[in-house]
């Protein structure tokens, strides 16, 4: 059975990268993906995923707001942020942040960092 992953993203060309690049790795699959905190919360709730990428901001929203959320209805969930914004660090953590990739991301780096991250997460269940 496939780690169920969820991509959180309101820029659709990095919606695309992320899910390519998860998709090469063996075991993981994105089971959806959006672009706002309200189709985030309900995707999570239906899907149930293990592993989340999540920008800071999406249309409007924060990230770090989404997260909590998240948290809250599955502690369990890897919530990995992939932002442009890298002052949210500290307080992505302080909701248990799984990792934290600053754009742009150059794919080769991107792809190795992802796959890292999906191997710790699949350790780890």
């Amino acid at each position: 059975m496939a780690i169920r992953v969820i991509v959180v993203e309101d820029e659709s060309g990095i919606r695309k990268l992320l899910r390519k690049i998860i998709e090469r790795n063996d075991g993981f699959e994105v089971a959806g993906e959006c672009d706002n905190l309200a189709d985030a919360v309900s995707l999570f709730a239906r899907l149930k995923p293990e592993v989340v990428f999540l920008d800071i901001e999406i249309n409007g929203a924060s990230g770090i707001d989404c997260a909590k959320i998240i948290a809250d209805m599955e502690p369990k969930t890897k919530i990995v942020f992939a932002t442009a914004h890298a002052e949210y660090m500290p307080e992505a953590f302080e909701v248990y942040a799984f990792d934290y990739l600053v754009k742009p991301f150059l794919p080769r780096e991107l792809i190795l960092r992802i796959g890292a991250i999906l191997r710790r997460c699949y350790k780890q269940e």
